[in-house]
């Protein structure tokens, strides 16, 4: 008895004992948050004059996916990694750049990159005199716990796929070295996808984040989230639907916008928060639709009255009953190996909810490119717009080529100026990146339609001149 209300004692003890961390815990993030709002504010209102002034630019390309996303991505430091290019932004005489890198940077590729972009002022004014030293504008920092955390060196996902900045709050050297190199200067961080550790990191630094609060980036980096923001914007978006967490919702609303778009073939379904084509099924759904030469013969009959509900509703029967057939037989998830069939797919969209969307129904379909910067006065810079070049498919892109041929820039930059007052309209501040699907409608023959397809938060610092 004594052994066994023991063992309860110290049962009880472990349970309230994390009862109470976690309570630590939360009340540590609500202190980082309200640090992150006071320092945002400062940082609105001095923004004019440390734009126009020296300062240092801590650049954290920190992917703050949640843990099952995170857990899913090949190469994760690689990743990350590829956001290397901010440290472009010394170009701006009046910067100075502390990449923290979430790769071990050896002293060959610092001497590389250092030399890369000294050459910059040369190739301007064609001048080779003008050859500028970058050593001291430009400082690499690698967190030290990176190897205690079992960074994959594999093209296998690994489950410690720690995101980069949750990896600098656990490395005390690194952030003392930082906070060295910015004492006494005007410094901000500017991250990639926001995560607590963020603003954990911002707090010890003392310094302010270039950037939306972590909720907020993470709601409307979300495929649904964005729809909200596109809705809100006014831009064109493709046929399709948003929040959808269940199989009926999802059966119901693919009927509906098949009777509202009998011309379009494919439907895309994509989960809520995926990287790249990980989270995307395309389905040919007409071209199995048994029903689909009746359902034209209705749609003929009732003429100008076919836009009212009430005369789908036979059709759309007929359609809601063929839908999980057709979707289990011919529904094709792009990443085979996390999703080897339609119903593994399904159980995943559901639980994390997505959007369905048209496919454009074009031979040729060009995916655009548009990264800008929303500051904290409210003014937006457009920083580079550019067609992404992809391998076999267009869900797969590898690169962009800058400038963009696909479309009236200013079309382009309209549609940027109204996201981006959408996103200021949600407290969104920072790099954004939007990707536009352009094709040449059928109905409108050369001329160019663009759908507003997502937003995310990547930064790419290049300037298109």
């Amino acid at each position: 008895m004594k052994w066994a209300s023991g063992v309860f004692a110290i049962a009880w003890m472990m349970r309230m004992r994390a009862i109470k961390n976690r309570e630590r815990l939360r009340e540590t993030r609500a202190d980082n948050l309200e640090v992150y709002k006071s320092k945002i504010k400062i940082l609105k209102s001095t923004w004019k004059r440390i734009k126009n002034s020296r300062r240092v630019v801590v650049h954290i390309p920190s992917l703050g996916y949640t843990e099952d996303i995170r857990a899913q991505m090949y190469n994760f430091h690689v990743e990350q990694n590829n956001q290397i290019a901010r440290i472009c932004s010394i170009s701006d005489p009046n910067v100075d750049v502390i990449y923290v890198s979430p790769i071990t940077v050896t002293d060959e590729a610092k001497q590389y990159y250092q030399k890369l972009l000294s050459l910059k002022k040369a190739i301007d004014s064609g001048n080779m005199n003008d050859i500028t030293d970058m050593n001291t504008r430009i400082t690499f920092v690698v967190p030290e716990v990176i190897s205690h955390f079992g960074v994959s060196t594999t093209t296998i996902p690994h489950k410690k796929n720690l995101c980069l900045s949750s990896m600098l709050r656990y490395s005390p050297n690194a952030l003392q070295r930082i906070q060295r190199l910015i004492k006494g200067r005007d410094a901000y961080i500017v991250p990639g996808m926001v995560h607590v550790d963020d603003l954990e990191v911002a707090r010890i630094l003392d310094i302010p984040i270039l950037g939306s609060e972590p909720q907020v980036a993470q709601l409307y980096s979300t495929k649904s989230g964005a729809k909200r923001i596109f809705e809100n914007a006014g831009v064109s978006m493709p046929p399709g639907d948003y929040d959808i967490y269940s199989s009926d919702q999802m059966h119901e609303t693919i009927s509906q916008l098949i009777i509202n778009n009998l011309d379009i073939k494919r439907w895309l379904f994509k989960f809520n928060s995926s990287v790249s084509s990980n989270g995307i099924a395309y389905c040919d759904i007409t071209k199995h639709l048994t029903c689909y030469s009746h359902v034209m013969k209705e749609k003929a009959r009732y003429g100008k009255e076919w836009c009212h509900k009430w005369a789908h509703e036979s059709s759309f029967h007929q359609v809601f009953s063929e839908i999980p057939r057709i979707l289990r037989q011919h529904a094709c998830p792009l990443n085979r190996i996390l999703y080897p069939n339609w119903e593994s797919f399904k159980v995943a969209f559901l639980n994390e909810g997505g959007i369905i969307e048209a496919y454009p129904r074009a031979e040729s379909v060009t995916v655009l490119q548009a990264d800008m910067m929303i500051e904290p006065d409210g003014h937006t810079q457009l920083l580079c717009i550019g067609d992404q070049i992809s391998e076999s498919s267009a869900f797969k892109p590898w690169g962009i080529s800058v400038p963009q041929s696909s479309i009236d820039s200013d079309y382009v930059n309209s549609v940027c100026q109204k996201v981006a007052a959408s996103c200021q309209s949600r407290n969104i501040i920072g790099h954004l990146s939007l990707t536009m699907v352009t094709f040449i409608s059928e109905e409108t023959v050369r001329s160019f339609v663009s759908f507003l397809q997502s937003i995310g938060n990547h930064v790419i610092i290049i300037k298109e001149r």
